[in-house]
């Protein structure tokens, strides 16, 4: 008796993934989505992206949201190190609103589905410097001072289909700005990059 009840559930289970995975998605997808971007230092960052599947394992999406802080290290830690300043005294944030077109490539059916993504868009960088407790803008630190720059994406995850209207979709992004950060310390020319490093989660429903 109790090896028949085990088999009816394996059945019911079986059948029930089965159903999930055959199920036909719709093409549109609306995500929201939520991350811990890693810089200079980890901080939230969360976002939208409005799109879908344009054929077979290909989909497309245009994503729009804001990064709290994306200050490189390298510039974080040249700030800090300038002559005569106090070690801690010197604080340094780069808030970015930024948009991207992004590609992934991700099966259509399924209830785990493995995927790669990679994107292309735009970056507007707002550097703040604070010293002490001033905020103060520095034309001369900053070239350019604020800025919309350009950015690219690559990433992977693992995407959770729960029937045919939501998804789930975790994975890590690695973002690169173009900022192009122009600091003048002791006679140095130094450009800088931005590199963003980011682990997410985006709940999409289909329609």
């Amino acid at each position: 008796m109790k090896r028949m009840v085990r088999l009816i559930g394996a059945g019911v289970i079986t059948m029930t993934v089965a159903s999930i995975a055959a199920a036909q998605e719709p093409a549109g997808l609306l995500q929201g989505i939520g991350a811990v971007t890693n810089a200079a230092d980890s901080h939230p960052s969360y976002g939208g992206a409005i799109g879908g599947r344009i054929a077979g394992w290909v989909e497309m999406t245009g994503e729009f949201g804001r990064m709290q802080d994306v200050t490189p290290k390298d510039l974080r830690d040249l700030l800090r190190a300038v002559p005569g300043v106090p070690n801690g005294a010197v604080f340094v944030r780069v808030p970015a609103y930024y948009g991207l077109l992004n590609v992934k490539l991700v099966p259509s059916h399924g209830v785990l589905r493995p995927f790669v993504t990679g994107g292309a868009g735009l970056a507007r960088l707002d550097p703040q410097f604070t010293f002490g407790s001033a905020v103060v803008t520095l034309p001369s630190v900053f070239t350019p001072e604020r800025s919309t720059r350009p950015m690219a994406t690559v990433g992977a995850g693992l995407r959770l289909g729960l029937g045919p209207h939501l998804t789930v979709d975790g994975g890590y992004r690695y973002s690169r700005i173009f900022s192009d950060y122009n600091v003048d310390r002791n006679l140095r020319n130094d450009r800088i990059l931005t590199n963003v490093g980011a682990f997410y989660a985006a709940i999409g429903v289909r329609f």
